[in-house]
């Protein structure tokens, strides 16, 4: 996969992504081509603001030659319809964290993208922070020996704020908790 320059589409004009379009004015090789939302009137602002053309329509967004690579930027119970889809349409996947909610859905998303012969990308931003990087490199090292098992966790806090920002969040179908 090296071309000139990548045709990326994003799905979903919520604040995640605003976030990848402003990410992608930094990509030497890839080019913001098309939001597609289900609201008309976000999608259009949305393409006014990043300067893309916009889309309500995913099967048109999906049959564009230009796009490359689709990223999704839905609520996390819709990642494997989307991304499913995407991959069926030949089209690279980036997708939000997580993956998806449950992990049949993942397994699912995972086995078409093989199947399609194109690649799954799941945001994971932290791998790249001081600390994580030293804890990678102290594990390579032998700093801490043999290894056996391992465990993590991490406990971010979210604000009421937070949950109140959009209704899926803190939701089973489309977030994989409940309040």
């Amino acid at each position: 996969m090296s071309k000139e320059q990548y045709g990326f589409a994003i799905i979903g004009a919520g604040v995640i992504g605003h976030t990848h379009a402003q990410r992608l004015e930094n990509v030497d090789k890839g080019k913001l081509v098309v939001i597609c939302d289900q609201s008309e009137e976000k999608a259009r602002e949305f393409g006014e603001k990043y300067g893309c053309e916009w889309s309500c329509n995913l099967e048109d967004v999906l049959a564009r030659p230009d796009v490359d690579i689709v990223n999704i930027c839905l609520p996390s119970g819709m990642h494997a319809k989307f991304t499913i889809a995407a991959a069926r349409a030949g089209k690279h996947i980036i997708t939000e964290k997580p993956i998806d909610i449950t992990a049949e859905n993942a397994l699912e998303m995972i086995k078409e993208c093989r199947q399609a012969g194109v690649k799954l990308a799941v945001i994971s931003q932290h791998r790249l922070q001081p600390s994580t990087q030293q804890v990678k490199q102290d594990i390579e090292s032998g700093k801490f020996g043999k290894l056996v098992l391992g465990s993590a966790a991490i406990n971010w806090y979210r604000s009421q704020e937070y949950y109140d920002s959009g209704a899926w969040r803190g939701t089973w179908a489309f977030d994989g908790v409940g309040h």
